[in-house]
């Protein structure tokens, strides 16, 4: 037998391992940890337990910094490092955002526990209200 007798794509050792998983129960979910892991950040199906060891997209992370452009006699910043910086700060906004609201969550929950100081309730309401219009905007800011 040749050597190409024996290859086989990638595809089609995700069919036979879709296969297997579909008639043997300690296939589905149970290869390489728990059926709780299957489902992972890469796509991979829940109870596919095979799928953990295929990847559809390989994660790659930006360099944070792209050289300047020089133009003539000027230098200018690359357009990419004015983005991902944008990105950067509004995400650390956002992060701030939602942790400042979660605050003021659990604050309300202990005074409504409580059942006093009502003008506080109605005070930390108006804050929450506003930081999550603050949190809308920012997210706007980070679709443009």
């Amino acid at each position: 037998p040749e050597a190409d007798d024996y290859a086989v794509s990638v595809g089609g050792v995700g069919a036979s391992l879709n296969y297997v998983s579909e008639d043997e129960e300690y296939a589905n979910g149970n290869s390489g940890g728990n059926g709780a892991a299957s489902s992972n950040a890469l796509g991979a199906p829940k109870n596919k337990g095979y799928s953990l060891f295929f990847l559809r997209a390989i994660p790659v992370p930006p360099s944070r910094f792209r050289p300047p452009v020089m133009m003539g006699q000027m230098t200018i910043e690359h357009s990419q490092n004015y983005y991902l910086s944008k990105v950067l700060e509004l995400n650390a906004r956002l992060r701030s955002s939602f942790a400042a609201t979660n605050e003021i969550g659990r604050q309300e929950r202990e005074i409504k526990e409580s059942g006093t100081d009502t003008h506080k309730l109605s005070k930390l309401k108006a804050e929450r209200e506003k930081i999550q219009a603050n949190s809308l905007t920012t997210w706007v800011d980070l679709q443009t």
